[in-house]
Order: structure tokens, then sequence, then C-alpha cells
């Protein structure tokens, strides 16, 4: 099965990591997954025009446990409230949980 980014992800990452009107962002990744090594292998091999993917991501959080208990590391590590963070996700799911938090959600079906 081929693997791809969704929507404007790459124009996304690239404008964040990029531009510095963004540079105080910090940009995370959060993926429940089954396959945790297989998803970080994928971050390697991916490009946005120079940068590999996965550089793109000041922290990870890529791990077999709920988006809530990824969340609530990243609140920990960065010392930011629930209502100063944004997710997007293409399962509805994904946003009702991490909406109950408190975080900003934007369901995106057809990806970012």
């Amino acid at each position: 099965e081929r693997v791809v980014l969704l929507g404007a992800a790459r124009d996304i990452l690239r404008q964040l990591r990029t531009t510095d009107d963004w540079s105080a962002t910090k940009v995370a990744i959060s993926s429940r997954t089954d396959e945790p090594a297989w998803a970080a292998e994928l971050l390697d091999k991916f490009r946005v025009d120079d940068m590999v993917l996965g550089s793109c991501f000041d922290a990870r959080e890529i791990t077999k446990e709920s988006k809530s208990s990824h969340f609530r590391r990243l609140k920990e590590k960065y010392a930011c409230d629930y209502e100063d963070m944004m997710f997007f996700d293409n399962e509805y799911g994904n946003c009702r949980e991490i909406s109950q938090l408190g975080v900003t959600v934007g369901f995106s079906p057809e990806g970012v």
C-alpha cells in the first residue's frame, strides 16, 4: 500500500519551519499506532523541500497510547495550556477525544 502525505501537510510544515512569523510556534506530531517504529521510519523518509519530515516537529508522540496521553505529555513538556493548542486529524473520534481536553480541533477528513 502506498503511503502519502495528505492534503497541504507538506506546504503547511514548510511554512511553519521557514517563516519568521511562526518561529516561536512548537509543532508536534501525535500518532496512535501499533507500529511506532514504522511510523518513525516514515518520518525519516518523507521530505519537505530539503528537510527530512521528522525534523519539522519539535516533539513526537508516536505510541500505542491514546491521543489524550500524548497531549498530556505535550502540555507538561511545553508548559502550554490545552486552550493554546491546535489539533488536526482525519479521524472524527480522535477529534472528539482531544476537543474534550479544551484543545481547538480541526476535523480534516481529506487531510490537513
